[in-house]
């Protein structure tokens, strides 16, 4: 599978996903009022209703182009105040709700899930790695003091940036998987003036790609946020159900 080509389905899925959130429905036999039971593809999930987004785009995806179908894919909302319960150090700024944290829940195929760990036809990781294509002329900045590192584009310099838990070295092999280096893509946003970065993450659990966005004062806080965002997800699954029974 071509790079270009996933991405841009991903990222048409997610901007459908936030604009109709078709997966969403509530049972008539729902025996708990908070609890809401969203359908991606041929999963059902059991969502507490507080979590459940039902309009408005997320600042950190109004830049993506076109739509698609957003059945398997869905918006929920933690607040800040609950982020920060369970993630020790978890910052929140002065920018009311700019550290909540909005996910997009999408059903991938197995296609789509090689392809996001394989750090070759991932956003163009391997080229990333090598200096080659859109990288060859890559440039790279140290990640405050924590071993990390800032890798830009030339012609992105220096506004959007991959962010990397270690030294690209074009003459080591390329890790197997994209979670073994790959901690965020982040983009300068806001007012000219006063623009602030925003990082955006993901992880697999499962079929299901989980893709977030937090400030970047809070990343190096990003493996807590993933594994608190994890275990709520995972907690969500109903299980002892099938596909079949879904629909």
């Amino acid at each position: 599978m071509k790079a270009t080509k996933l991405m841009v389905n991903s990222l048409l899925t997610l901007i459908l996903g936030m604009f109709f959130l078709a997966g969403y429905r509530v049972s008539e036999q729902q025996p708990d009022e908070n609890i809401v039971e969203v359908r991606l593809g041929c999963h059902m999930l059991e969502v507490p209703r507080k979590n459940v987004v039902s309009n408005g785009v997320p600042a950190w995806l109004r830049w993506l182009p076109g739509l698609d179908d957003g059945s398997n894919s869905a918006l929920f909302r933690f607040f800040d105040h609950e982020v920060q319960e369970y993630v020790s150090g978890y910052q929140i700024g002065e920018v009311r709700f700019r550290d909540d944290i909005e996910i997009i829940i999408i059903a991938l195929t197995t296609e789509d899930v090689n392809g996001y760990q394989n750090p070759k036809t991932f956003s163009q990781l391997g080229d990333l790695w090598n200096m080659q294509g859109s990288y060859r002329e890559r440039r790279m900045e140290p990640h405050r003091s924590n071993g990390w590192y800032k890798v830009f584009r030339e012609v992105e310099y220096p506004y959007s940036w991959a962010l990397l838990n270690r030294y690209p070295d074009p003459h080591s092999p390329l890790p197997d998987s994209t979670s073994e280096f790959w901690v965020a893509h982040c983009l300068m946003l806001g007012p000219k003036k006063d623009p602030q970065p925003s990082c955006t993450s993901h992880f697999l659990v499962d079929d299901f790609l989980v893709e977030f966005s937090i400030s970047e004062y809070n990343i190096e806080k990003i493996d807590k946020v993933k594994a608190f965002l994890r275990s709520e997800v995972e907690s969500w699954i109903k299980v002892g159900g099938s596909c079949s029974e879904v629909f």
